[in-house]
């Protein structure tokens, strides 16, 4: 998991870089400091590297999707795992003592899971919600969006 933690704080951190260049592109050529043609130049070179960061994003959701199905079984075998040592518990298959070693260590993993399964959906949730900012056309179609 933690290279997936890992790539999500670059994405994370290049979507907004990315963001922040643009809006500071946008400001130069607002303020004339850029020509329109120097704007457009450098946005072309920006609006690459969007689709390419847009790339690693959409990988990423779909990587951190997959792992968080993965979870979320492995919370459901913890589950069954433990209404199996009820069951035994309840008709005198284990003694006490078995009984509540096996649920405390089972309780103490399934925690965890559950922690991790948080933490995954988070970053999901993260991902979903991140966007670059692209803007159509030259400076005056960027000032109509702001």
């Amino acid at each position: 998991m933690h290279l997936l933690i890992k790539e999500f704080e670059k994405v994370v951190e290049s979507i907004n870089a990315s963001n922040k260049r643009l809006h500071t592109l946008i400001e130069l050529a607002k303020s004339g400091r850029i020509s329109q043609s120097t704007f457009e130049y450098l946005k072309k070179g920006y609006e690459s590297e969007a689709r390419s960061i847009e790339e690693r994003r959409k990988s990423l959701l779909e990587g951190l999707e997959k792992y968080f199905n993965e979870i979320d079984q492995q919370i459901k075998s913890i589950e069954k795992r433990i209404v199996s040592i009820e069951e035994r518990y309840a008709v005198g298959e284990i003694d006490e003592e078995s009984y509540r070693k096996q649920v405390e260590a089972l309780q103490v993993v399934f925690q965890e899971i559950v922690r991790e399964s948080e933490s995954v959906k988070k970053s999901i949730d993260t991902l979903k919600g991140l966007r670059i900012e692209v803007p159509e056309g030259g400076v005056e179609a960027s000032e109509e969006k702001h």
